[in-house]
């Protein structure tokens, strides 16, 4: 059995002035001699993977990808082993950062007919591919992977007993590293038929999926409540009713286009881009964000930095990452969070900041660049994740997170002795704002030292708004200049 491919079939192609109106995306990646199927494009919308069966490549149906460059897409490539193999391989999904894989395969060893397997890149190959064990895969079929934006949570599609149809779909939740007991998502998505390609969006709530209960295969959408259920899903009809069956697509982190395959009576299958309307598009918006990590005294990129991202509010990870030779990183946030973004690499003091997308309204993408500074003598971090009530030195909860991190800072290297230096912005007179800002250094100050760093080693001290970071012509600058810095003023292994 072939699982990888699905496609769209088509009676006729008259509607060609439909308003959302499939587009062949051409050659390459497209050859009219062989199969494009199960096309995944990456969250940034910059690289597309696909299953082809055509020739160099490993086994019967292999994984290919293209790049978006310069107006097209570039001559398709071969993933190659370990991911392809001798058999059928497919079906598969992407964490953001294009660093997790998760696919649908035949190989041995395996637990049933089609298992789920993963597969991490790091310094730019892919390494050995894992099967993801017996609680996820089972005697019988497993296919379709879609990995939710937060890398925690995996949909995918089975025929195991006790669900509601020929072929459900089930969610596993990645907890204390290993893939829990798959949960069915329950008659408001199954149904007695088949429920097949579920797709989460880069949103986190979307899911869409397809399901042929009303004959023909057609697509549906279902809500991801706050209570961890599903709303009851609906049809969603987007495209011309001369498409026979309507299967899978994949949706960018930007929700604007849709990519999928469609196939004609001759069999050929090719993938076509196709604009989504209002209604198909991401329930909250989605903020791209790509960086780079990078030492500040010589500029080159870090390789083997951790970037996390962190939901301030809760305090739990939703992501993290670790970067390569280039030093780069990318994510797929969706909106309504207070996020916290920090790096940290052996030998450098961290860096941070936060994203503040509780009301973010539209799609945004984000270019941040990271510049570590190492354990020394007169350097200096700003701590961006500290935050205080208003006009305040209350410390808020949003801001453990940030000052844990500094505890660990001080116990990693107990030589150093570094000044807690409050800074405020021009607004309110001189003595007011020097008041608050050491009354802000004490507070950070106090929270160390009740988390075990001795007094000896910290120096609170408030300057006021006499050392802004950028003149204070706005509420952006001035937010820059209100701030907390970590600043090192002697290490004691440095000592002449």
């Amino acid at each position: 059995m072939k699982i990888i491919i699905f496609l769209l079939i088509i009676q006729s192609l008259t509607e060609t002035t439909f308003p959302y109106f499939p587009e062949n995306i051409g050659y390459p990646p497209n050859d009219s001699n062989y199969i494009e199927a199960s096309p995944v494009i990456s969250a940034d919308g910059k690289t597309i993977y696909f299953t082809s069966d055509r020739p160099a490549g490993v086994g019967l149906q292999d994984i290919w990808f293209s790049k978006f460059e310069n107006g097209r897409w570039t001559k398709p490539e071969n993933l190659g082993p370990p991911v392809n193999s001798p058999t059928s391989d497919g079906v598969m999904c992407l964490t953001s950062d294009e660093l997790v894989m998760y696919f649908a395969s035949h190989r041995k060893p395996s637990f049933g007919n089609a298992d789920i397997f993963m597969c991490k890149k790091i310094n730019g190959k892919w390494q050995e591919v894992k099967n993801l064990g017996s609680k996820v895969n089972s005697a019988y079929f497993e296919s379709y992977p879609s990995i939710a934006p937060d890398g925690k949570r995996l949909f995918f599609v089975s025929n195991r007993p006790g669900g509601f149809g020929e072929n459900d779909i089930y969610v596993t939740t990645f907890t204390e590293n290993e893939w829990s007991e798959p949960i069915n998502l329950g008659p408001n998505v199954n149904s007695p038929y088949n429920e097949i390609f579920p797709y989460m969006l880069w949103d986190g709530v979307t899911l869409f999926f397809a399901s042929n209960r009303e004959g023909k295969y057609r697509l549906y959408k279902t809500i991801l409540q706050d209570d961890g259920s599903f709303s009851p899903c609906e049809r969603v009809d987007f495209i011309p009713t001369t498409f026979e069956n309507v299967f899978s697509f994949s949706i960018p982190a930007s929700g604007e286009y849709a990519y999928l395959t469609i196939g004609d009576e001759k069999g050929n299958y090719d993938i076509y881009k196709v604009r989504l309307p209002e209604n198909m598009r991401p329930k909250k918006a989605v903020v791209m964000i790509e960086g780079m990590v990078t030492d500040r005294i010589d500029g080159k990129p870090i390789k083997g930095a951790q970037v996390i991202i962190e939901n301030l509010t809760t305090g739990e990870v939703f992501s993290s990452t670790i970067t390569d030779s280039t030093g780069k990183y990318k994510f797929a946030l969706p909106a309504g969070f207070l996020y916290g973004v920090t790096i940290t690499a052996e030998g450098y003091l961290f860096s941070s900041t936060h994203l503040d997308l509780t009301h973010q309204e539209s799609y945004e993408e984000l270019l941040e660049a990271s510049k570590l500074s190492p354990v020394k003598k007169g350097e200096k971090i700003v701590l961006r994740n500290i935050f205080f009530d208003f006009n305040k030195a209350t410390l808020r909860k949003e801001s453990i997170l940030e000052l844990n991190r500094v505890v660990e800072i001080m116990k990693k290297y107990p030589s150093i002795i570094v000044e807690i230096a409050g800074h405020t912005d021009d607004i309110g007179s001189d003595e007011y704002n020097m008041k608050l800002s050491i009354e802000r250094a004490n507070a950070v100050v106090n929270y160390l030292i009740t988390h075990g760093i001795e007094s000896k080693r910290l120096i609170a001290k408030g300057y006021g708004k006499t050392r802004p970071l950028v003149p204070n012509i706005d509420e952006k600058s001035r937010q820059l200049n209100r701030r907390v810095e970590f600043k090192i003023i002697e290490k004691e292994d440095e000592k002449d």
